[in-house]
């Protein structure tokens, strides 16, 4: 192998997302670092994030901000404690991104740019003289032992537009990320690469995703957007409900209520579910009823799909006709109690007909990934593997929707370079 020819690379990071980009800017500060990833240019998830608008963080309390890690939440309380929520805002502030707070604690630039996100990590890590090596698909990790070199030294081996290019590094973090969005580049190499060093990946799934629905009227009102609604998951004797909003697509449900809620639901076995939607959370049956007879009261002679429009919004209204079995030019004060039964009914637990969770195409994070019980919380250091640390979705760990999950890549990416580059100069300490 010898260093003439093969120089050997104190720090290496894999992945030029939220994770990587954060370690390779905490690493930078204390020793060189090389940074790979297989895309033309930093972040490319990042610009997708939010809808283009990158929902960096939340201003959460940190034991809210636990609350909504639904996996493994103790095991961030170091990386959370290296980079808080308010530390990551300070940070872009610094780097001249100006950030706003919306609805529920959700941080964003505020231009509504996630390329601004982008260029201030880029900017920051050419700042450190982090080396970018763009467009270098990492397809090979192994580790070798170096003759008169001390510790064993990674191997890595890249294709480069067809070509292999190799290089060898002390340290190691990966963050690959998950089998989300793969068209940004996350397919899941890192996990191969890991399992074949000795690391246990939890099976992984779609999370923070959209549920696909089987009912025949779904593409009649797809794009319907809902405010203010519940929305009931039951599975056995556990039922969950998230009440705000929902948006109807080409084949089912999402909006932040149904990515939460898929959340919850994420690796289960899902054939016996059954959904329901509450169009009138607020008002019991009851309340519902005595304004049915207010409006009879008033207008007696209208026909019921003009009183079902008062109540739904148009496009839900021949659903509610042929669900309900009722006709819509029926007049008003012609409909029965059995109907006005019905239509209660499906105001507050109208049936959706579960068929699935939406792909990894289209999930915002992936539930599952390496290990964590392999992973030291205090460094991000493989257990398994000495040398080897890892950063963001790549790990079995993941939150609700409110960028709680970039707040995880940023925080663990963090302390993975912090750690990673204190060792390379502890150990170039002890060597003097």
């Amino acid at each position: 192998m010898g260093n003439d020819k093969m120089p050997i690379l104190p720090l290496a990071i894999i992945g030029m997302g939220a994770a990587g980009s954060m370690a390779g800017i905490a690493a930078g500060k204390l020793v060189e670092t090389s940074l790979f990833d297989g895309n033309e240019k930093l972040g490319k998830k990042i610009y997708i994030t939010g809808k283009g608008r990158c929902n960096l963080t939340n201003t959460a309390s940190m034991d809210l901000f636990l609350k909504n890690v639904t996996r493994n939440p103790k095991f961030l309380y170091s990386a959370f404690h290296a980079m808080t929520n308010r530390d990551l805002m300070a940070f872009f502030k610094a780097e001249g991104v100006p950030l706003k707070e919306e609805r529920g604690g959700r941080v964003f630039p505020s231009s509504d740019h996630a390329s601004d996100i982008n260029r201030a990590l880029e900017s920051c890590l050419k700042e450190e003289g982090v080396s970018l090596r763009k467009n270098c698909r990492l397809k090979a990790l192994g580790r070798v032992e170096e003759p008169g070199q001390g510790p064993h030294l990674f191997k890595l081996t890249f294709d480069r537009g067809g070509g292999e290019k190799t290089v060898y590094a002390r340290k190691v973090i990966l963050a690959t990320g998950g089998l989300s969005y793969p068209s940004t580049g996350s397919r899941g190499e890192g996990h191969d690469l890991a399992r074949k060093l000795g690391h246990r990946v939890i099976p992984m799934t779609p999370s923070l995703v959209a549920l696909r629905l089987g009912d025949p009227w779904i593409p009649s009102i797809q794009g319907l957007s809902l405010r203010n609604v519940s929305l009931e998951a039951r599975l056995g004797k556990k039922t969950w409900t998230k009440f705000g909003e929902a948006l109807f697509t080409d084949r089912g449900i999402s909006g932040p209520i149904v990515l939460t809620l898929s959340s919850l639901l994420s690796g289960k076995d899902l054939d016996k579910l059954d959904l329901s939607l509450d169009f009138k959370p607020a008002l019991d049956r009851m309340a519902l009823s005595q304004r049915l007879k207010r409006e009879r009261d008033q207008r007696p002679n209208r026909s019921l799909k003009t009183l079902f429009s008062s109540f739904l919004p148009k496009s839900l209204v021949p659903i509610f006709l042929d669900l309900g079995e009722m006709e819509g030019d029926k007049p008003f004060h012609q409909m029965t109690l059995e109907e006005e039964g019905r239509f209660i009914d499906l105001l507050k637990a109208f049936p959706l007909t579960f068929s699935g969770l939406e792909g990894f195409n289209q999930a915002v994070v992936t539930r599952g990934g390496i290990s964590v019980k392999e992973i030291n919380p205090s460094t991000m250091e493989s257990k398994i593997c000495p040398g080897l640390y890892f950063a963001g979705e790549i790990m079995d760990v993941d939150a609700m929707t409110g960028g709680f999950n970039l707040q995880i890549a940023f925080s663990t990416g963090y302390l993975a370079g912090l750690s990673a580059g204190q060792t390379l100069v502890d150990e170039d300490q002890e060597e003097l």
